[in-house]
């Protein structure tokens, strides 16, 4: 198979090529990739496996400049490397089930040829439009047409960032992801909500963004519904479009004229009709509460989808979907939730939260915290990257320990200590 674009321009085997590690397990990640470039060809999945391995390994000088310089032209790139990524994918399964999916990569293949500004400008123009019934081009486009980050430097899975109102409640705020009402309240805990405890305008609303009518593509929200669409985006303001005629109300103006569509519409439909229209209004009136949730990610995989909610040290995360494990939530800190998500999804989430991992680990004991410092000391002769190095292998199962030796390399790193 012909190396995509995206791919080649990376040039990874020449980075491999020029890495230099500083500590034993450093050079045990550069030296592995080097030798499998030496017989093998270049592929996303070798790219993304050595993220992820190279993401453990930040301690060390050498390899996080390599990881540095891979992780920037993917962020560059995140469109075309994450089509890439999933092209490679499919086309690696040979299962006879997965035929579709491989025709449907055959067609991606051709927009890989593109830089990335083309990529994305030809998704937007509806270049994914016939292959929107494979379930990883489908995530990927609505990334593109929503605005939010695409996430596919790991080939685990793919991160959706979803988008709801947020309403104010007496203890703290709500807002809704796949369907369900969640709420974090004044401490920062994070709980399912009754839905009792929002308005009556945030069900009208959610209802709406929920439905299938409903698209969110960047800043503006469009219901289609009948022979016309009714696009927000701006506050105060709705824009009726029927075929090449294009008409902006006030939300109060809007209100008037859906009253004139329902007096004429099918006395079946009327209710419907009434109840969709409002909903409109609902939503440009109250266009200012409904946001990207940038602390929100559903996850999918080939087997699990599942929900991650982060607030302060604490993240939430409960199973959606899957096709091998029963339902599962768990509600504690950054580092003890991390390691239960990768023992039921093997999916290493670490970097995506490590804002939240130093966090907690700001929190983690002071006895944590000096048994650290007494492994060190007892190993005065050896350098201290080597003592570093040594006793992350000791702590590879310990995640609060690796999190404290990464913030102490990365420390000792900056100060160009040896």
């Amino acid at each position: 198979m012909t190396p995509y674009k995206v791919l080649v321009d990376l040039g990874f085997n020449g980075i491999i090529s020029e890495a230099t590690a500083q500590t034993q397990t450093g050079a045990e990640v550069i030296t592995k990739f080097q030798s499998f470039l030496m017989t093998n060809e270049e592929s996303c999945r070798v790219v993304n496996q050595f993220v992820r391995e190279a993401s453990m390994c930040q301690y060390d000088a050498g390899v996080n400049e390599a990881l540095a310089r891979v992780a920037d032209y993917i962020q560059s790139n995140k469109t075309s490397w994450a089509l890439a990524t999933a092209c490679e994918s499919i086309k690696a399964n040979g299962s006879n089930f997965n035929m579709l999916n491989r025709n449907a990569a055959s067609q991606v293949e051709k927009l890989l040829e593109q830089n990335e500004d083309n990529v994305v400008k030809y998704i937007r123009s509806g270049a994914l439009k016939n292959v929107m019934f494979c379930e990883s081009f489908r995530n990927i486009a609505k990334q593109v047409f929503t605005g939010n980050q695409i996430v596919e430097a790991k080939a685990d899975y793919t991160r959706i960032t979803p988008v709801s109102m947020v309403e104010s409640v007496t203890d703290g705020h709500c807002f809704v992801v796949a369907g369900k009402l969640y709420k974090t309240d004044d401490a920062q805990n994070i709980t399912e909500a009754a839905w009792n405890e929002v308005s009556n305008n945030f069900r009208v609303i959610e209802s709406l963004l929920e439905s299938n009518i409903c698209e969110i593509e960047e800043s503006a929200i469009t219901v289609k519904y009948g022979n016309a669409s009714y696009k927000v985006n701006e506050a105060g303001s709705v824009t009726k479009i029927m075929g090449a005629e294009e008409r902006t109300f006030t939300t109060e103006q809007f209100r008037d004229h859906a009253r004139l569509v329902v007096m004429s519409s099918n006395p079946r439909f009327k209710n419907n009709v009434a109840q969709v229209l409002e909903a409109v209004a609902l939503t440009s009136e109250n266009y200012d509460s409904i946001v990207s949730l940038d602390h929100v990610g559903i996850y999918e995989t080939h087997t699990d989808r599942f929900l991650v909610i982060e607030s302060g040290s604490t993240i939430f995360a409960t199973l959606l979907a899957s096709n091998r494990h029963p339902k599962w939530t768990i509600n504690e800190d950054a580092i003890s939730a991390l390691s239960f998500i990768k023992t039921k999804t093997n999916v290493e989430l670490g970097e995506e939260y490590k804002s939240v991992v130093e966090a907690a680990m700001e929190q983690a004991s002071e006895e944590q915290k000096a048994d650290v410092a007494r492994q060190l000391a007892e190993n005065e002769d050896k350098s201290v990257r080597e003592r570093i190095a040594n006793l992350t292998e000791k702590f590879k199962d310990d995640p609060t320990k690796l999190a404290l030796l990464a913030n102490l390399a990365a420390e000792y790193n900056a100060l160009g200590q040896e």
